[in-house]
């Protein structure tokens, strides 16, 4: 259950300020390409600060302790935005603070609960999905009536929420005394009796590409999601709905996922995850019925729930739980982090001129994730070497 929590904190966090934050920042008259800038902020930042994060984890501080250090961070940044409305300045000061705090809390959780959670790290993950739907939909229906800015103030509050739940979280060095691969969650992962399914591309370098592909594809509609469906007349109120609904879906793989337990799981669900994109980023761009935006929504299970479990599943396989800190949060940082920052950039610029349209840059980035995972999963004559892993995490 602390696991639990603390996802809960985390992703509730998430739930108010992903759909709203972007409404927040234009309706302080910034430029959708201003936003963009500022959205790219957070992931630059897990580029350059994840991985050395990881090794303090893993080695001198404690998850916990990297933790709350952050999260107290991030409740500091969300109080600068409390009195962010006289200036724009200490706007973008309050914005840059947040993300900081934030950048490396997911990956430390992460890492923390493929180690020690007891239920399997998918049913543990899902609170998050909860959490969000429950603050998404809920600030959606209270901005109906109370105005958008309300939302610096919920902000605030889920902050603080993430420091006491992040408080909870076990120490992360407790993992070195733990066998490679031996943790519950870990073993929910993997089959170890199966066969390795080899790569030609060093394990870990793979891993960063795909999650850098997959993740950026979802910086339009992270960034612009809800803009765009407000340029189509959707209400605020549908606005939180369409997004419960993605999360909905997000959570159906999560609470499936734990049946799939052999070696080959992590391949099929990053084909879905990649396949999937391609499909939902082109209804995206190319409808404005609001039917065809639920299917769209409902492909969430694939575009992001799959393909982190897919992520999560190749590093179970290839990192012992001793430097699972270091490993996940050097993926969030090569893949999410400089990839996602580069995408926030461009879905600004994208979506400034083209609107809606710029969704077909997504569909492109998950077609780049196909070719790359062809790659990545084709067997060589090598069956088990995964030292560029090792030379990645050093």
């Amino acid at each position: 259950m602390r696991h639990g929590a603390a996802f809960l904190g985390i992703f509730g966090f998430v739930g108010v300020s992903l759909p709203f934050w972007p409404t927040l920042l234009a309706s302080r008259g910034l430029s959708a390409s201003t936003i963009g800038i500022l959205l790219a902020v957070g992931p630059w930042l897990r580029f350059a600060v994840n991985p050395r994060i990881g090794v303090l984890a893993d080695t001198r501080w404690g998850g916990r302790n990297v933790f709350v250090a952050f999260a107290s961070l991030l409740f500091a940044g969300s109080l600068l935005l409390l009195g962010s409305s006289a200036t724009v300045w200490l706007l973008i000061a309050s914005a840059v603070v947040m993300a900081v705090g934030f950048s490396p809390l997911a990956s430390l959780a992460d890492a923390s609960a493929l180690v020690h959670a007891r239920d399997g790290y998918a049913r543990t993950r899902l609170w998050g999905s909860v959490a969000f739907i429950a603050c998404s939909l809920g600030l959606g229906r209270w901005l109906e009536t109370h105005g958008v800015e309300s939302v610096s103030t919920s902000i605030a509050i889920a902050a603080g929420v993430v420091v006491l739940t992040g408080a909870l979280l076990p120490n992360a060095r407790a993992a070195r005394s733990v066998p490679s691969h031996s943790s519950p969650a870990a073993s929910a992962l993997v089959n170890h009796s199966a066969p390795v399914v080899p790569a030609p591309l060093p394990p870990l370098l793979g891993v960063c590409l795909l999650a850098g592909l997959l993740n950026s594809s979802h910086a339009i509609l992270y960034g612009f999601g809800t803009l765009h469906w407000r340029s189509l007349g959707v209400s605020n109120g549908h606005v939180g709905v369409l997004w419960t609904i993605g999360v909905l879906a997000e959570i159906a793989v999560f609470t499936l996922a734990d049946r799939l337990n052999d070696r080959s799981a992590a391949r099929w669900l990053l084909w879905t995850a990649c396949l999937g994109g391609l499909v939902r980023w082109c209804l995206l761009a190319f409808t404005t019925v609001f039917a065809w935006q639920v299917v769209a929504q409902l492909l969430h299970g694939a575009t992001f729930a799959c393909a982190h479990l897919g992520i999560l599943r190749r590093l179970s396989q290839i990192v012992p739980s001793e430097k699972m800190a270091s490993a996940v949060t050097k993926v969030s940082g090569l893949g999410g982090g400089l990839a996602m920052g580069v995408g926030s950039l461009v879905a600004g610029v994208a979506f400034e001129r083209y609107g809606g349209l710029s969704y077909v840059i997504a569909a492109g980035a998950s077609l780049a994730a196909c070719v790359v995972l062809w790659f990545f999963t084709r067997p060589t004559r090598d069956h088990g070497d995964v030292s560029g892993s090792n030379q990645l995490l050093t």
